[in-house]
């Protein structure tokens, strides 16, 4: 008998700007770079560190790759104090 509640699972790191899609699993230790979208239901097994990229089934494989120049991170160049403008 092994009791396996001391047994410490291996962290997931999710990139930023990445779609999570609905009822999709990610397997511990897996790293996903930025601009990754997992397809639904997906089961992702392996690591897609570079990010940019569209991966979709059992287990989750490349669909698509994505131009880094198209891929915008969100800047907010209008600041607030409360609910005022600075």
């Amino acid at each position: 008998y092994q009791n396996n509640l001391h047994n410490k699972s291996k962290p997931v790191n999710i990139g930023s700007y990445s779609w999570l899609g609905f009822g999709s699993v990610i397997m511990p230790g897996v790293v996903l770079g930025k601009f990754t979208i997992v397809g639904s239901n997906s089961v992702v097994t392996k690591s897609f560190e570079e990010g940019y990229v569209v991966i979709a089934g059992n287990p989750a494989k490349e669909i698509k790759r994505l131009d880094p120049k198209l891929c915008i991170e969100f800047k907010n160049d209008i600041e607030y104090i409360g609910y005022e403008r600075k």
